[in-house]
């Protein structure tokens, strides 16, 4: 006989990833003057696994000055120390060579492709999604820390 589980316990452990969800926005702003630059957000695609999503909108005026660094950095500290995340992941369009760059000097790792998922400009783009583990973001700010270039 096959186990199902019940429709009760199905919606009880629903509600209670919905409510063990951390979801986190905030926008993004330059302390001196208030200004907001762009926004970051994550959420949990499952309490049980925690594993969170990362997505990042910088204002194009204010690209190349640092403010996407600071912030998924700030991210990452906040996820990994304070969400309890065991992993972060992103997706990123292959296309925006810029935020892979990105990606990658802050330590994320490619960990697959979605071919040709966004059609832009009469072209198919590819989707690139990588990820960052608890242990590897440790090794990377404790490097951070003694070399005296945490951001």
């Amino acid at each position: 006989m096959e186990h199902r589980p019940s429709y009760q316990r199905i919606v009880r452990q629903m509600t209670q990833e919905l409510v063990d969800n951390s979801l986190f926005h905030a926008m993004l702003q330059v302390t001196e003057t208030g200004e907001v630059v762009g926004w970051i957000t994550s959420g949990l695609d499952g309490a049980r696994n925690r594993s969170g999503r990362l997505g990042i909108v910088i204002k194009q005026e204010h690209w190349r000055r640092g403010y996407a660094q600071e912030a998924v950095e700030g991210l990452l500290d906040y996820a990994f120390d304070n969400l309890g995340y065991h992993r972060m992941g992103l997706n990123v369009y292959a296309g925006n060579t810029r935020a892979i760059k990105l990606y990658e000097k802050i330590g994320f790792k490619e960990e697959g492709r979605i071919r040709e998922v966004l059609y832009c400009n009469g072209l198919w783009e590819d989707s690139i999604e990588m990820g960052m583990l608890k242990k590897e973001w440790k090794v990377i700010r404790q490097t951070k820390t003694n070399l005296g270039t945490i951001s």
